[in-house]
């Protein structure tokens, strides 16, 4: 072994602590790396080969219906006053607020 591998080798051991929901967080993180290695390279500023997180595909679906409401009132709104016509506030405000009831069923349904 040269100087230079001296200096690589790694003698020293760190340990710290972590709640339960933490340690999860940091193996899912990991993926199959080492834990270990997988913190060092974090805490040492070096890209990880973390994994994107999973998709979920209905959550995304029911999200674009919403956007596709949201979509739907602004086209209606624009045309309206395109057009001269008096768009009710009150009647926008309710459609909005049965998104926002929409957007909270869906946020309950998959964060359970």
């Amino acid at each position: 072994m040269d100087d230079n591998d001296k200096n690589n080798y790694r003698t020293i051991i760190m340990r710290f602590r972590v709640n339960p929901e933490e340690r999860q967080v940091i193996k899912y993180n990991a993926g199959k790396q080492q834990v270990g290695p997988f913190v060092r390279d974090l805490a040492l500023g070096k890209k990880s080969k973390r994994r994107a997180p999973p998709v979920n595909k209905e959550l995304v679906r029911e999200i674009s219906k919403v956007g596709n409401n949201l979509n739907q009132i602004a086209r209606h709104i624009n045309t309206s006053k395109k057009s001269g016509l008096d768009v009710s506030a009150i009647e926008l405000l309710s459609e909005i607020r049965e998104i926002r009831s929409s957007l909270d069923e869906i946020w309950e349904e998959h964060h359970r």
